[in-house]
């Protein structure tokens, strides 16, 4: 009946010369509603949503259920594009009421994907194909949004087919395969080693990361793939080959004494499965060997917040089997800090995209801090990601010890390879040196700040002098004398008003040094440039020293 009454507004819409809108709408969770509260409910929610779009929609609209929670829409006498967009902000707004049902009051959202005729073309397969397109593209951006049909979607669609055929193959052959990367804190002093367990070592455990062995390709990382970790088709595959996978490891590892935690990622979509809790029992069963207190769950910070009921109560069941509970690439979503207080989690990590330019841009180093210091005052272990340089290290060391993950202690690495990896890591080898622990949350931002400053001038030196790649972020820049480190340390504990211009003196001439340097690292002036920047910046830090009293200027 629908594809008729789509033939019949192609028609009408190309003798009247208006446009036709062809929509396909999904309602967000819709199957977590069913699982929850059973399949009377979800009819009877399905009844009230189709009336809430009859009301919504003009006269000679029609929309129709086309299969499960699918509704077909068919929108004539459209204008203009403008038009289209006034219709379906019309449609989600009428979404967004209450539905009553028998039992409670629902709130749902909808996925709307669209297309435009006769600006599209082809038969009716072709024009709710393309309308689909555009749904799954209004879901992967977020769901609760409308998308409307580009032809670039169907060459996206393509490498998705592409991608979720690769990845099935992988799967079904077992090229699937399961990389190990360390997490660890660096203890204060050399007393604090013990070379009698990991965690007496520092080493706080591994994160279970997936690799595809392509027989082309090479070994992939999961950015040639992810499109298909979260896929409807093969996130519950997936999630349970991994649960298998990392726990059977760690049985085995456990059995050989080497008692290691295990952290594994487990996708939104399986997540919110209501098989998941089954598929996780089935897995823990199987690997009695594997204590459920030495396995971890990461889940990104997106996962709670497409079903944060849902979600909460499964993490919360999770942490009832004795498992914990991360919270991964914190930061990098639309979750706000109150999920630090709400969810059930013992981990937060910090994206990896924050940590990596804590060196050059002063704002991410306090999302850093901030996250860092919010999370510990709620008593969570704090993982910072991304750590590649010893700079890195050095300025995380300000911020009392977080655990740390990254390049700099190991890249991921096969099951084989990790026994080897825990004889020979030293954490000694890192040059760490014993910090003082700082007295409240303004003194770890304060000596965060300078350190940045002072590793940054020696970078610089490092560079000038032909023995590193290129200069720090933030130096030779029209405005970076006045949003450095350093700028926002100044800005944020001392009075411009009461500040001896000498500082300020100095810290431009730091700026300038390295903006009017025309000379090739290694060279002659370079070197010279090289002492003069060394022997500024050592008149700056005393200028600070004499000017602040006993504040340790050199954040060390």
């Amino acid at each position: 009946m629908f594809l008729e009454q789509l033939r019949q507004s192609m028609q009408e819409a190309l003798r009247d010369e208006r446009l036709l809108l062809v929509g396909i709408l999904d309602l967000d969770g819709f199957k977590q509603i069913n699982d929850r509260w059973g399949h009377d409910q979800g009819d009877q929610l399905l009844c009230a949503v189709a009336q809430h779009l009859r009301d919504a929609l003009r006269s000679g609209d029609i929309v129709a259920r086309m299969g499960g929670d699918e509704f077909g829409l068919l929108l004539p006498n459209i204008r203009s594009i403008d038009d289209a967009r006034n219709v379906a902000d019309h449609l989600m707004q009428a979404l967004k009421q209450s539905i009553p049902l028998d039992a409670q009051v629902v709130s749902i959202s909808a996925s709307l994907g669209f297309t435009v005729l006769p600006w599209d073309s082809g038969d009716n397969q072709q024009i709710l194909r393309h309308a689909d397109l555009a749904l799954y593209v209004a879901k992967a951006q977020g769901r609760n949004q409308y998308c409307f049909y580009e032809a670039a979607m169907d060459l996206e669609q393509e490498h998705l087919m592409e991608t979720l055929i690769m990845t099935q193959e992988a799967l079904d052959d077992q090229r699937l395969v399961m990389y190990y990367q360390p997490i660890v804190t660096l203890p204060q002093t050399e007393g604090e080693i013990s070379a009698n367990t990991t965690m007496g070592k520092g080493i706080i455990g591994f994160e279970a990361l997936m690799r595809l062995q392509d027989p082309q390709r090479g070994l992939l990382t999961p950015a040639a793939f992810c499109e298909a970790l979260d896929h409807p088709r093969l996130a519950r595959r997936i999630g349970c080959y991994v649960l298998d996978a990392v726990l059977a490891q760690g049985e085995h590892w456990h059995s050989t004494g080497l008692i290691v935690r295990l952290s594994l990622n487990i996708s939104a979509r399986h997540l919110l499965d209501s098989e998941f809790l089954n598929d996780l029992r089935c897995a823990l069963k199987a690997h009695p060997g594997m204590p459920p207190e030495y396995c971890e769950i990461e889940v990104t910070e997106s996962a709670p917040m497409q079903d944060f009921q849902i979600a909460h109560e499964t993490l919360q069941q999770c942490n009832d089997l004795g498992l914990r509970i991360a919270l991964d690439d914190f930061g990098t979503g639309n979750a706000s800090l109150s999920y630090l207080q709400k969810l059930p989690a013992q981990t937060i990590k910090i994206d990896q995209s924050f940590v990596r330019d804590i060196l050059n841009d002063p704002r991410d180093f306090a999302i850093v801090a901030g996250v860092t210091r919010t999370a510990s005052m709620l008593g969570l272990e704090v993982i910072a990601e991304g750590v590649e340089t010893l700079g890195h290290l050095q300025l995380l060391e300000t911020l009392d010890h977080p655990a740390m993950q990254g390049y700099f202690f190991s890249r991921p690495m096969p099951a084989k390879a990790v026994p080897a990896w825990i004889l020979s890591y030293n954490p000694m080898d890192y040059n760490v040196k014993p910090t003082q622990g700082h007295n409240n949350s303004a003194e770890m931002t304060d000596m965060g700040l300078l350190r940045a400053h002072n590793l940054r001038v020696e970078a610089s030196i490092q560079y000038l002098r032909g023995q590193g790649d290129c200069l720090p972020d933030r130096i030779i820049g029209v405005d970076d004398v006045a949003h450095c480190h350093l700028a926002v340390w100044l800005d944020r504990f001392t009075n411009p008003a009461t500040r001896p211009p000498e500082i300020d003196r100095l810290h431009r001439r730091l700026h300038q040094i390295l903006t009017d340097n025309p000379s090739q690292p290694g060279s002659a002036e370079a070197q010279k440039l090289a002492q003069e920047l060394q022997e500024t910046n050592t008149r700056l830090m005393e200028e600070l020293q004499m000017f602040l009293g006993e504040r340790n200027v050199y954040g060390r």
